[in-house]
């Protein structure tokens, strides 16, 4: 959020880049859970051979394995959920995080550290801290408008820069690069307030209540919450801050805001500010690293990783060690390897260009199965707790498909003028460029290589001594005479001793 605070004054684009995003928040939970039908037809589900405890079975699954009872526990309630929510949204941006902490490269390990040490030992723990530093975060970021009304009043010795309303919109730009630099970084300032839906397995299902219900809820408070106290820290921001000091300011906004209310050099601006964005940064790290660890560990679970025993582990404290680990060296890299202000802005632009992609075709799918649904005359099955509104879907198509296209029109300023020092269509060709390798590396490994050599994939569900539930892809050898598997019907089929990706 500060970073677009940094360009309002030279970017109309901040207000159409919230209203898309306040018209179609809430669809991170609609594109994950708006089912399907009941009455839709489906496929049968393919008959696996799984191994459980040791023993060989025949399984008849959907795809992915299903865990019955979570390894992981059950530890999110409503509560947990809101607050770590909260957690993961608010620090990225508002307090200039990556300008203090990133640029401290020793704090920013430390941070880190701590906060993967905690995920890793213990999820229950780690939910109560993020707990602990979520209402830290809150009651803080209430500081900030209150101290905005209290400069407002003449209660400070601060001067009101109540003028910065008057032609705020004076010296923006209509520039098509310019407004999707804007909506993403508005779409990444409330990043993480559905966070909690990545934890739908570790929601108790007590009596009369439903996991999917419980985070429906969580997000609606989390993003109203969190909506609200933006909307109010960034009035205050102009209320105390002269105009052309934002500007100038980068990153560092929140540290002005701070410096001017309370004097340079002092105590609050340069120690308890400073201490605090660390905290949040703890926070921060702590949320986004319970919900990652668990989608990375579900791609491992789903046997589209190597090593996937590995990955759907849980041994020895309970928790997703593997995935957080990932997470523990990719972040050491980012803060380590590149210089803070190009990686930072480059990163949020990188992982938002493939991740709309794929929110278009989400939309575009869905509304597939809604008309084929409307031309048979099907409607949405009782148990479906959640369903999008047709409008908002596709009010955030169109914004996801401006997201897609409009990087592409050149800054106003020359080639190497936008939010990075590279040319400006660098994070669309790199993403553009993952997707292609993850494409012909799933081209290889599951057509290519089983047409030339002669066998079929298929999935072995085994369940680990946790309790955890894997897929493993096996070959599985075709008679090269008949074209036809050299199984019978009743012999389950030969497979190689050691699965394609598995480490046993």
């Amino acid at each position: 959020m500060v970073l677009i605070i940094q360009n309002i004054f030279s970017r109309r684009s901040l207000l159409l880049g919230n209203f898309f995003l306040l018209s179609c928040l809430g669809l991170d939970i609609v594109m994950t859970t708006s089912g399907s039908s009941s009455n839709e037809q489906v496929a049968p589900p393919a008959v696996q051979h799984g191994k459980v405890n040791g023993q060989t079975q025949r399984e008849a699954t959907f795809g992915a394995p299903v865990e019955e009872i979570s390894p992981l526990g059950t530890h999110l309630n409503l509560k947990s959920a809101v607050f770590l929510n909260l957690s993961d949204t608010i620090g990225m941006g508002i307090f200039s995080v990556p300008g203090i902490i990133l640029r401290s490269k020793i704090l920013a390990l430390a941070c880190l550290t701590c906060s993967i040490a905690i995920c890793a030992f213990s999820t229950r723990w780690s939910i109560k801290i993020s707990n602990v530093l979520s209402i830290l975060k809150v009651g803080f970021l209430v500081v900030v408008p209150c101290t905005g009304l209290a400069v407002l009043l003449g209660l400070t010795s601060a001067k009101s820069q109540i003028h910065n309303f008057k032609q705020i919109f004076e010296g923006t730009t209509w520039n098509g690069n310019a407004l999707a630099t804007a909506l993403v970084k508005v779409d990444y300032s409330f990043f993480g307030w559905s966070n909690s839906i990545n934890l739908l397995a570790e929601v108790p299902a007590s009596a009369g209540t439903n996991p999917i219900q419980t985070l429906r809820r969580a997000g609606y408070l989390s993003l109203w919450t969190v909506s609200l106290l933006f909307i109010l820290a960034n009035i205050s921001y102009f209320v105390v801050i002269p105009k052309e000091r934002m500007k100038d300011s980068g990153v560092l906004v929140g540290a002005v805001f701070f410096d001017i209310v309370f004097g340079e050099g002092g105590f609050i601006a340069r120690k308890v500010f400073p201490a605090f964005v660390a905290l949040n940064c703890v926070g921060s790290i702590i949320a986004g690293t319970i919900a990652t660890a668990r989608v990375a560990r579900e791609s491992g679970r789903q046997g589209v990783l190597p090593y996937p025993d590995v990955w759907a582990s849980t041994y020895p404290f309970g928790t997703p060690l593997a995935p957080i680990m990932l997470k523990f060296v990719l972040v050491f890299f980012v803060i380590v390897a590149p210089p803070a202000g190009d990686a930072f802005n480059l990163l949020v632009d990188l992982s938002s260009y493939p991740r709309t992609i794929f929110a278009v075709l989400i939309c575009i799918g869905l509304g597939i199965l809604r008309k084929r649904r409307a031309i048979k005359g099907e409607v949405a099955a009782p148990e479906i707790v959640y369903r999008a509104w047709d409008g908002a879907v596709n009010l955030y198509l169109v914004k996801s498909i401006l997201t897609i296209v409009m990087p592409w029109i050149p800054p106003a300023n020359g080639s190497h003028s936008g939010d990075v020092s590279l040319w400006y269509a660098t994070y669309c060709v790199l993403g553009l460029g993952i997707m292609a390798l993850c494409g012909i590396y799933y081209y290889v490994w599951i057509i290519l290589l089983p047409r030339l050599r002669g066998y079929e994939i298929v999935e072995e569900t085994v369940t680990l001594p946790d309790g955890a539930v894997t897929n493993h892809f096996t070959r599985k050898y075709i008679n090269a005479k008949s074209g036809a598997s050299s199984n019978t019907a009743q012999e389950p089929a030969p497979t190689e001793a050691t699965p394609l990706l598995s480490s046993s």
